[in-house]
């Protein structure tokens, strides 16, 4: 439950940067500006947490 408060926090903080490009859906997971996650943009999210994190997606 504290990891789903924290989230609501941090998409409080997108929604607010978004502006009125916020677009309300309801959704726990969305996008910058509160659409759908596309899987291309979550596999390109995915690539820069591992190369953040120093791993190699192949291996």
């Amino acid at each position: 439950m504290d990891a789903l408060k924290l989230h609501r926090e941090h998409q409080d903080v997108a929604r607010k940067a978004a502006g009125k490009s916020w677009q309300d859906n309801d959704l726990v997971f969305a996008s910058k500006v509160g659409t759908e996650l596309d899987a291309h943009n979550v596999r390109r999210s995915f690539r820069s947490v591992l190369k953040k994190a120093d791993l190699n997606e192949k291996e």
